[in-house]
């Protein structure tokens, strides 16, 4: 999934959207409505509840009348009801209760063996009426926009998300739509105050405004746990870290957050660390396929602030973005704090903790071509010269880099006065002869991308198309193509 989220020195993370094209369609067709879904294991006989109960005597602790195991098994018995009587909504509201039990008994560390409740949850998930799959969290909401899980109808594994301590450090809370606390790895939630000399490395996420606002108002379960993944592009993982990289996931499962509301309600994800960038570096946030995510600061880890490569506090305001090719949830967010890595995002793919050298810069992916006045300038392959934000390590994209667009005479003297750079293109805002857009989100088709489409010149000559960015803690070298002409009508 991709829960999306933000990233900074000591690391956080908050993300926005995700992918490219291919891997939207992809997912696109893995979201359609299944027809004669198979579950893991084969759906259960029609209303059967033998094998949950079972499993419930198995998993919950106590025995006897008001036990815990007890009050589970009651449970059970009205949601067999719901079951024979059809009542989804029903059911799946009883659903949740018995996953906000399983919550409790996780933190309270009486839980049973990872596995039975893996086997009792899917048995819950998968149990049919006369109808059909009888659990509905999404409500009348089409596949097209929410899914009962992300790679629906194909069951993960819940044994990592209900094991505590090394190496999984699983998560699994019951959100609280009203509550913007956040949910930790370790079974901890609510989450705050999180102090990582003490606690050691937490991985949490939590919304930009509630849970509610971010999940369309669905009850929500977050599960997850611990990744021993390498960085998917090869940046170097965080020096100290204890958990390096982390994957959340949520049922239901939403195709998207909502960005596009002011301010955007997203999810926030980061990782609270003691650990320390080496010299000259920053933690960070990557997320996915393997963007550097935009940095933010995260509300439970302890002394946590994302910082300007000055050093003073940064408020980063959300950007409003859609990327309609995106199959999973958006965004997640990445922030860093002085001493932790962190991010956010949606399905939540997976997140890394990494560090990359503070010098950053551009590549030009289609350079500049021959153009005519007030003509849109061209690429030398393509409509439209492209540029690329990426680290200096192993040339990771860096998403919503801030792109300052300028044009220079060709002999070195630096710009024209008497050059006018325009732009048709609403995304690109030009003044005089300074231009200004922002480098593709994770959401969106090419993250760390920028195409320049739209630019005209008024002025006939010789000239050099150059690009820096802004984009805290990272620092960006101005990185020139050509020379190109341009040429009178």
């Amino acid at each position: 999934m991709q829960f999306r989220i933000r990233s900074f020195p000591a690391v956080a993370l908050t993300l926005i959207g995700v992918g490219l094209a291919a891997s939207a369609c992809e997912d696109g067709a893995r979201r359609a409505t299944p027809v004669g879904p198979q579950f893991a294991g084969g759906p259960s006989t029609v209303c059967d509840f033998k094998d949950a109960v079972k499993l419930a005597r198995a998993y919950f602790p106590g025995k006897g009348k008001g036990s815990i195991q007890d009050l589970v098994l009651d449970k059970l018995k009205e949601m067999e009801d719901d079951c024979d009587a059809g009542a989804a909504t029903a059911y799946t509201q009883k659903w949740y209760e018995v996953a906000a039990i399983i919550e409790g008994v996780l933190e309270d560390d009486t839980a049973g063996d990872p596995t039975d409740g893996d086997a009792f949850i899917k048995e819950l998930l998968t149990i049919a009426s006369a109808s059909g799959p009888i659990f509905n969290p999404c409500g009348v909401a089409p596949a097209s926009v929410c899914s009962p899980w992300d790679g629906f109808p194909t069951l993960p594994s819940f044994v990592p998300a209900l094991s505590s301590g090394a190496p999984n450090y699983g998560t699994w809370a019951v959100v609280d739509l009203g509550s913007s606390t956040a949910v930790c790895s370790g079974h901890r939630s609510p989450c705050a105050g999180i102090d990582p000399a003490l606690e050691g490395d937490v991985w949490g996420v939590e919304p930009s405004l509630t849970w509610g606002a971010a999940l369309h108002s669905r009850r929500t379960v977050v599960f997850g746990s611990a990744l021993d993944n390498a960085s998917p592009t090869g940046e170097d993982l965080f020096p100290g870290a204890t958990i390096d990289a982390y994957e959340f996931e949520l049922i239901p499962h939403p195709d998207e957050f909502k960005p596009d509301v002011v301010p955007p309600a997203v999810l926030e994800v980061g990782l609270c660390s003691i650990g320390d960038a080496s010299s000259n570096r920053e933690g960070l946030v990557q997320k996915g396929a393997g963007t550097i995510l935009t940095e933010t600061t995260l509300g439970f880890c302890l002394n946590e602030t994302a910082l300007t490569p000055g050093g003073s506090l940064l408020a980063r305001a959300g950007r409003l973005v859609m990327g309609f090719l995106d199959p999973t949830p958006r965004p997640l967010w990445a922030a860093v704090s002085r001493a932790s890595p962190g991010g956010s995002t949606g399905a939540f793919s997976p997140f890394y903790a990494v560090e990359v050298p503070v010098p950053a810069t551009y590549t030009f992916e289609d350079a500049p071509a021959d153009a005519i006045a007030r003509q849109p300038i061209p690429g030398e392959i393509g409509p439209a010269p492209v540029v690329k934000a990426i680290t200096t390590s192993v040339y990771s994209p860096i998403e919503d880099v801030l792109t300052t667009i300028t044009v220079e005479k060709n002999n070195g003297q630096g710009p024209d006065p008497d050059f006018v750079l325009t732009s048709d293109n609403p995304e690109i805002i030009c003044t005089v002869n300074v231009c200004t857009g922002r480098t593709q989100a994770d959401e969106d088709p090419l993250p760390g991308f920028l195409v320049l489409s739209g630019l005209k010149a008024n002025k006939t000559g010789a000239y050099r198309l150059c690009v820096t960015g802004q984009q805290a803690p990272l620092e960006f070298d101005k990185v020139c193509a050509g020379p190109f002409n341009i040429r009178p009508h």
